[in-house]
């Protein structure tokens, strides 16, 4: 990430520091949230005419949002979305991470984007820091943007390796989302 990006971003978040939320969980129930991301997956998929994986990074930027890949020593949290406005969002990654693992934490960074700042309606600020309802709803959300049902359901035996392979997400992710839908 360029120095002056961080700086802007930085900058943003202290001009309106009063104006930054910490995320609220919605309290839907998971399989509403995995409902609703897949339709927001599926909607996305028809558009761009695919049934693969998607390209994340191009997704942020169809909602108007930026990634950013920051090292250790930036002042920026990892693993992080800082939502300024509707179409104004900035997701920070680390460096040091592999892209299936940005996969993961992309989508669910954009779980916070939908969840909790209602699409940019709301300005929030989340950081991880722990195993919370807020930070659940963002994983389920992100389980079933990257794996949506109506996909597995189209394939003939699912399993942990097909998944990973088909979604570009770990065995782990895929084995969680299996369970988590009845295969």
């Amino acid at each position: 990430m360029e120095y002056n990006e961080l700086l802007n971003i930085k900058k943003r978040m202290e001009e309106g520091a009063g104006d930054y939320a910490e995320p609220k969980e919605i309290n839907l129930p998971k399989r509403m949230i995995y409902s609703f991301a897949g339709r927001i997956s599926k909607a996305y998929r028809e558009k761009i005419e695919t049934s693969t994986n998607i390209n994340l990074y191009d997704f942020v930027e169809s909602l108007k949002g930026n990634v950013h890949c920051v090292n250790l020593c930036d002042y920026l949290k990892s693993g992080s979305i800082y939502v300024h406005a509707k179409e104004d969002f900035d997701i920070v990654l680390p460096m040091f991470t592999s892209p299936i693992r940005d996969r993961f934490t992309i989508a669910h960074e954009i779980g916070h984007y939908f969840l909790h700042s209602f699409a940019g309606e709301k300005k929030i600020c989340a950081n991880r820091r722990d195993s919370n309802r807020v930070e659940w709803e963002a994983n389920w959300f992100a389980a079933s943007f990257l794996m949506p049902k109506y996909l597995i359901d189209e394939m003939s035996s699912p399993n942990e390796s097909k998944l990973a392979d088909a979604f570009g997400v770990s065995e782990e992710a895929a084995s969680y989302r299996l369970k988590n839908i009845g295969i």
